[in-house]
């Protein structure tokens, strides 16, 4: 299987994404918690565009919960001082870093 380098993986992964439907809105990390209940309505809906996608649901409730630990810890206010909550892919870009250095 072939790595794909962080910087990729977000490209694409934004360019997939529907950025104005409400259950997309929480990829924007502008909240310092990330509400299980968008991420299952999120969830359904890549379910029904790809069916053969398995996602264990404990695994993802895990990392949602790693995520809002990394956004409570002043993430909002130090990104906001580097003007950062206007490009949110420099967002995922840290937090894939973060999680390749095994730091989250």
């Amino acid at each position: 299987m072939r790595q794909t380098e962080p910087n990729q993986y977000v490209e694409e992964w934004f360019e997939t994404n529907i950025t104005g439907n409400y259950s997309f809105q929480w990829c924007f990390l502008t909240s310092s918690q990330v509400n299980w209940t968008d991420i299952k309505n999120y969830v359904a809906i890549l379910l029904k565009k790809l069916s053969d996608i398995n996602i264990d649901d404990n695994c993802l409730f895990e990392e949602i919960k790693r995520l809002n630990v990394h956004l409570t810890s002043d993430k909002l206010k130090q990104w906001k001082n580097q003007h950062v909550e206007i490009d949110k892919k420099k967002k995922w870009m840290e937090i894939f870093k973060r999680v390749r250095g095994g730091a989250f």
